[in-house]
């Protein structure tokens, strides 16, 4: 009876540590979870605020590029008519 009683107690004390030991590896795990998905959540803000500049950035280069554009093209305007004033002068020394 006494060795009955003393596997049974070895028994439970070997389950009660076997539940402890799950215990604390759910709670270690849930924690390098929490750490985890705070470390990615930072990370992500990290990079969308990155996305933000960068677009900005891409916005305002697109702009000038356009008042470039609208540069490029008042100037060859301009020079249309002297160009065309260069090729009548040589036409009429021609004549």
């Amino acid at each position: 009876m006494l060795a009955t009683v003393c596997v049974l107690f070895i028994q439970g004390a070997r389950a009660w540590g076997f539940a402890a030991d799950r215990h604390r590896r759910v709670q270690e795990t849930a924690a390098r979870e929490s750490y985890l998905y705070q470390q990615l959540a930072s990370r992500d803000a990290v990079l969308e605020s990155q996305r933000r500049i960068y677009m900005e950035r891409f916005r305002r280069l697109e702009g000038q590029l356009r008042e470039r554009e609208q540069d490029v093209a008042v100037l060859r305007a301009r020079l249309r008519p002297m160009g065309d004033q260069g090729r009548a002068g040589v036409q009429d020394r021609q004549h």
